[in-house]
C-alpha cells in the first residue's frame, strides 16, 4: 500500500477538497431550506383550515341561536 501511495500524485487528494466542502454544505443548506419551507406551508395550511372552520361554526351559531339562553329570553 505504501508503494501505491508513493506512485500517486500528492495533489490528487487536495485538488477539489474546498469545492467539495462547499458543494456538500450547499446541498445540506438547500435541503434544510426546502424542509423548512414545507413545514411553514403546512402550518399556514392548517391555520387557514382552522380559521375557516371557526368562521363556519360562528356563522352557524348566528343563523340558529340557542333556544334557551341563560336569562330564559330568546335573543
Amino acid at each position: 500500500m505504501k508503494k501505491l501511495a508513493k506512485k500517486m500524485n500528492n495533489t490528487l487528494f487536495d485538488a477539489a477538497s474546498g469545492e467539495m466542502i462547499f458543494a456538500l454544505l450547499g446541498t445540506i443548506f438547500i435541503i434544510y431550506v426546502v424542509i423548512t419551507l414545507l413545514f411553514i406551508a403546512g402550518l399556514v395550511t392548517v391555520t387557514v383550515l382552522l380559521v375557516k372552520r371557526a368562521r363556519r361554526k360562528r356563522m352557524a351559531r348566528i343563523v340558529t341561536p340557542e333556544i334557551n339562553s341563560k336569562t330564559g329570553e330568546d335573543q
